[in-house]
């Protein structure tokens, strides 16, 4: 694994390495090593790493070296932590087994493996004690690129040993710990808390106080990064009351407050039950984020995960500006329920929730029916000007005759006498009279 060495410049960068006898053949720090006197050999790792092991060995130097460490801390640095941690192996030991002779070589397996770009070796001693050590660091780059994730503490015999952030009460947060540190569960987790080293790969929940039925987990990224799948290694042992979660609802955001109202729903389904531990893989559909928060709901008295990992990739869309805001936020696409078709987290689609509001069915109807309603009202409107035009035609075509019947008589008017009734009476000389 690539280092960055950073020691003495008196000292070369091979100097302090495991199985090389350059310039001394080891680091030796100058005061004497005792529990009042701190000193230590630190390496720059330039990026986060997966640190799973250690190696130490004395100064050899030809025969002639005389100086180890019998024991040693180890630090290490992240900077989304923004301190320094001291490295706590399974039963909350700091002080690890170093060396008894110069020459050999001293491997130490960490048993809770941790994530820093930064680690240091310090010798110890309780007694004032000349020390050289030579050391080497064992580990992968890690790339996850998760900055820390937030949820209730497991059980006392199930907790997260490793975690590296804060425990306020019921919750941690603001670090890392098992649950991303590449090490899977047993198929059997009783036996793993049996073990003498007190430690457990799972991590444990238990819904004893049925106050609420789903158990919350926040990841937070470095960047906004797009999505397309989640790996749970989760157990499932029915006779002992452990169950895969009944089903798990994954939703997105930017800021770690406001979500997407569109948040991807996933139920499992096991095909053959089996009691033992396996991966469900969860469907993200290249969906972005940069907090990432699940619910997985409980099915039976128990949840427990040994590992989470995501498959994303980084983007380069900017979504600092307001409009870009609002158009995340309001980006209502399907809700996707899946099925795992098999014990292996292989999925299928099963069937999709969907409402009227957000479904292309429902965005289907609408149209329709807004196309329907438009239509409606131009044919009422045609309708109603057919309507006028006709009876508008009608009046001209009377009005017409009229004038044809007017221009066709004489241009006297000829009054027939006889056929008028007076229907006032005669007065004649005071007296009323018969017309005859």
């Amino acid at each position: 694994m690539s280092v960055l060495w950073k020691i003495p410049p008196q000292f070369s960068l091979g100097c302090v390495r495991i199985r090389q006898e350059l310039n001394g053949g080891a680091w030796c720090p100058k005061a004497q090593i005792s529990s009042e006197v701190r000193e230590y050999l630190e390496v720059d790792l330039a990026k986060n790493h997966l640190i799973t092991r250690t190696e130490t060995q004395g100064r050899f130097g030809n025969g002639q070296g005389q100086e180890y460490a019998e024991s040693f801390l180890v630090e290490y640095w992240r900077e989304s932590l923004g301190q320094w941690v001291v490295y706590k192996n399974a039963k909350g030991q700091k002080v690890l087994s170093g060396n008894t002779n110069t020459y050999l070589v001293v491997s130490q397996e960490l048993e809770l493996p941790f994530i820093a770009s930064k680690v240091r070796f310090i010798p110890y001693s309780e007694h004032p004690r000349t020390v050289c050590m030579r050391v080497e660091i064992y580990g992968c780059p890690w790339e996850q690129h998760m900055i820390n994730y937030t949820a209730p503490r497991g059980d006392s015999e199930l907790e997260d040993l490793s975690y590296d952030g804060y425990l306020d009460g019921a919750v941690m947060s603001g670090g890392l710990g098992q649950l991303v540190d590449g090490l899977y569960g047993s198929d059997d987790f009783l036996q793993e808390t049996r073990e003498p080293s007190g430690g457990s790969r799972w991590v444990g929940w238990m819904n004893e106080s049925q106050q609420s039925d789903n158990l919350p987990i926040l990841f937070q990224f470095d960047g906004v990064r797009k999505f397309s799948a989640m790996h749970l290694h989760t157990s499932h042992i029915v006779t002992r009351d452990v169950q895969v979660f009944s089903a798990a609802v994954v939703s997105f955001s930017l800021d770690g407050i406001r979500y997407q109202a569109n948040p991807v729903k996933f139920v499992p389904r096991i095909d053959k039950p089996k009691e033992s531990a396996f991966n469900v893989t969860i469907p993200l559909h290249d969906r972005l984020a940069k907090f990432l928060k699940i619910q997985l709901f409980f099915s039976a008295r128990w949840i427990l995960l040994s590992e989470v990992a995501f498959e994303s990739s980084s983007v380069s869309t900017n979504l600092t500006d307001d409009e870009s805001l609002d158009q995340f936020y309001g980006n209502q696409e399907d809700n996707e329920v899946e099925r795992r078709s098999s014990a292996g987290g292989e999925t299928t689609h099963a069937r999709k929730e969907v409402t009227p509001a957000t479904s292309p069915s429902g965005r289907t109807q609408a149209y329709i029916g807004l196309i329907t309603g438009v239509l409606a009202m131009v044919v009422l409107l045609l309708g109603c000007t057919v309507l006028l035009m006709v009876r508008r035609g009608r009046k001209k075509v009377a009005l017409l005759h009229k004038h044809t019947s007017l221009g066709a008589k004489p241009a006297g008017v000829t009054i027939n006498m006889k056929e008028l009734k007076m229907s006032t009476p005669i007065i004649n000389n005071g007296g009323d009279t018969d017309e005859k």
